[in-house]
């Protein structure tokens, strides 16, 4: 199994692995997927690699704008599979299939694993609350004399989040979040629903073609994924 170590040095796996995004795609998609790789990597071949420095713009200017670098960075640790800092290509390929050309309840998971701090495939309340206040700025609110709202915002977080695993908890002890009540919950998240639609935001980081769909899903509506003849779909990581 491949696993990606996250922050706090913990484990988690990814939505999908390397050979099941390659085996995903279309060949003119990887064809596209190869070309973006070549255009970030920093010796413009498939054998190089993309930095995380260029990584991280690439997605603020493309899925991500006015996204709290916390939140990009933490996209990036889930991208970066193997935790050696930089983005190989069967890497770069999940990162494509799981923003574009993948299903919507994919993205879902992927979101979920943003929240999921220490990678145990559950949330805490500490996790979700660090996200949540990080998509939500709240260590950049002012007050209109300048001066930081975070401590005077602080309780109403606390207050957001026992309602949210209150009301999202199957076993009714609202101490953790699995993924189906994150499911349950990301229904009626404000949150849930922006990120997800700044990531929809990004459908033509690869290519440049206009689709006659829009991006309009909600957070359970599946965008279809394509399964084709795959040429690379023996893309193998060395972990």
């Amino acid at each position: 199994l491949f696993v990606c170590l996250v922050m706090g040095g913990r484990q988690c796996k990814p939505v999908v692995e390397p050979r099941e995004a390659g085996r995903s795609l279309r060949p003119d998609q990887i064809e596209d997927v190869k070309t973006k790789f070549r255009e970030l990597s920093a010796a413009g071949n498939l054998k190089s690699s993309i930095t995380k420095d260029d990584l991280t713009k690439w997605l603020a200017l493309e899925f991500l704008p006015k996204t709290h670098p916390f939140i990009i960075d933490r996209f990036y640790q889930l991208f970066d599979i193997d935790s050696n800092g930089t983005i190989e290509f069967a890497e770069f390929l999940v990162l494509a299939y799981l923003l574009v050309y993948g299903p919507e309840h994919h993205r879902l998971q992927l979101v979920f694993n943003l929240y999921d701090l220490d990678g145990t495939g559950k949330l805490t309340r500490k996790n979700f609350q660090k996200i949540s206040s990080a998509l939500v700025k709240i260590e950049d609110a002012k007050t209109s004399q300048g001066e930081n709202m975070d401590k005077i915002l602080k309780p109403f977080a606390d207050l957001h989040t026992s309602t949210v695993f209150v009301h999202s908890s199957i076993d009714g002890l609202g101490q953790y979040m699995s993924f189906n009540e994150f499911r349950r919950y990301a229904v009626t998240s404000q949150m849930v629903h922006s990120i997800l639609q700044s990531i929809r935001s990004g459908r033509h980081a690869f290519s440049r073609e206009k689709y006659a769909k829009n991006n309009r899903y909600g957070p359970f509506e599946f965008i279809s994924s394509s399964i084709g003849d795959n040429r690379d779909g023996d893309v193998k990581m060395k972990l």
